[in-house]
């Protein structure tokens, strides 16, 4: 679940194991597609898909584009990686209902 995910990704930080790639972000997304980053995709007008194929794909376009727009000095400060992507779409349904009204 998510618990085991994000303790996951807090020891990618600490060096202790390597970061998930994308693929296996988006194949995590689509397992709990429930929770916040697949709220954010489905937001940005991605189709809920029963085939995690297409959730990983979503979820690998969006961090492709980000991946392509940021400067590099953009990626180092914010510590781009799957990982912040996942975060960042999981923001989504916060900023559209805040900014929305």
């Amino acid at each position: 679940g998510l618990t085991l995910f994000q303790m996951v990704n807090n020891l990618s930080y600490l060096g202790i194991c390597s970061p998930p790639e994308p693929e296996e972000v988006g194949d995590w997304i689509h397992n709990y597609g429930n929770l916040g980053a697949g709220c954010g995709l489905r937001l940005l007008g991605f189709i809920p898909s029963t085939d995690g194929r297409r959730t990983r794909a979503a979820f690998c376009f969006v961090y492709s584009q980000l991946n392509d727009s940021l400067s590099p000095q953009d990626k180092k400060d914010l510590h781009f990686d799957a990982i912040f992507v996942e975060h960042l779409l999981c923001k989504v349904k916060r900023w559209n209902s805040r900014y929305t009204e």
